[in-house]
């Protein structure tokens, strides 16, 4: 195997000049892990969702052992539903990855009575995910990277996804009725994080999971997703905020004309499926002419790293690269999704080999 080369700027150099417009010495790599970086370093998934500190050290050695950029991560997909009153049910077996969702909202009387919480007295998750940012902090990283979803992703973590979509069809103005109050509840954990870190070095990570066309199709998502984006990332911005990381989960072919339109910031980090369009030639660069002015972040299937060989993660991570060094914007080298926990370890490190290999800039 060939040697490593030298880096010749560090994790937080290399990010600050991206998100400049500046040169980078090669393709930086971050690896969307929560339960992969517990396991990784011999911890459990519970312990990455419950413990503080814990989280903070096995992301930390994660990141340097695999060379990838220390945005640390805090996120779950059934984020907010503890936080509107659910309950979370805590990762544990073989194949469970994350905490599951017990949805708060059952019946159309529990919508109307739902109240928003107040984002600066929860306990529990978000109690976590704000230490884990001010040990962040505390390390010295340049940026700070809390973790929302959209409005009709978190409002279905309130109610589930079948209910939301029934709901959208036959009673509109109670779906928005929880779209909005979802959004607000986003808009105002942003604002409680750029209060206490600073709006400039905020990097949010806003998850669109269930917006996927898998679920809805794209009139469903221009009345119910599109205004309540527009508004959170506009509100985003607003704050001072210069760069929202965007996770455009699934498939979204159908979406991405109107995702157009939505300001990412100057620039944006926009991360995109592996299925973002089978006919597609390439998912990567048919995005990256949606987003000429965003770092385009993707996107290695993680199907892939988690039961492919190391040969066909290594190629894919090639192709990956070939494909984002052309985008002039930038590129960050990544999984289409989160990071499967129990991926073996070798898959994982042929993104960093690919890497090495292909995606130094002369």
């Amino acid at each position: 195997m060939p040697e490593l080369k030298k880096d010749r700027m560090t994790s937080d150099e290399r990010l600050v000049a991206l998100l400049n417009r500046k040169p980078v010495d090669r393709i930086a790599i971050e690896g969307m892990t929560l339960g992969f970086a517990g396991l990784n370093t011999g911890h459990s998934i519970y312990d990455v969702y419950y413990d503080a500190e814990i989280n903070f050290d096995t992301h930390r050695e994660t990141c340097e052992m695999y060379g990838w950029m220390d945005l640390l991560d805090f996120a779950m997909g059934s984020w907010p539903t503890k936080e509107f009153g659910g309950d979370l049910k805590p990762p544990e077996g073989e194949f469970v990855q994350s905490p599951l969702p017990i949805f708060p909202v059952e019946t159309k009387e529990d919508a109307w009575n739902l109240k928003k919480p107040d984002i600066k007295t929860l306990p529990g998750t978000e109690h976590i995910n704000m230490e884990v940012c001010k040990m962040q902090d505390k390390w010295g990283s340049t940026f700070i990277k809390p973790y929302v979803q959209g409005a009709w992703t978190s409002a279905s973590m309130i109610t589930g996804v079948d209910l939301l979509v029934k709901w959208a069809m036959k009673d509109p103005e109670l779906t928005h009725h929880i779209l909005k109050m979802a959004n607000a509840f986003t808009i105002d954990k942003i604002q409680l994080y750029a209060d206490t870190f600073g709006a400039e070095r905020l990097i949010p990570l806003v998850g669109h999971a269930s917006a996927t066309n898998q679920i809805i199709g794209p009139k469903v998502f221009e009345e119910f997703c599109l205004p309540y984006i527009l508004e959170q990332y506009k509100a985003i911005l607003g704050m001072g905020v210069k760069h929202i990381w965007c996770h455009i989960c699934g498939f979204q072919a159908l979406n991405y004309p109107m995702w157009a339109q939505v300001p990412m910031g100057d620039p944006g980090i926009v991360s995109v499926a592996h299925d973002v369009d089978e006919t597609w030639t390439s998912p990567l660069e048919s995005a990256g002419k949606y987003f000429p002015n965003d770092v385009i972040y993707g996107n290695v299937e993680p199907a892939r790293i988690h039961v492919g060989t190391s040969a066909e993660v290594y190629e894919l991570s090639r192709k990956c690269i070939e494909i984002g060094k052309k985008h002039e914007a930038g590129f960050i080298l990544g999984p289409g999704c989160e990071m499967p926990p129990q991926a073996p370890a070798y898959n994982v490190w042929m993104m960093t080999k690919a890497v090495n290999d292909f995606g130094w800039y002369d």
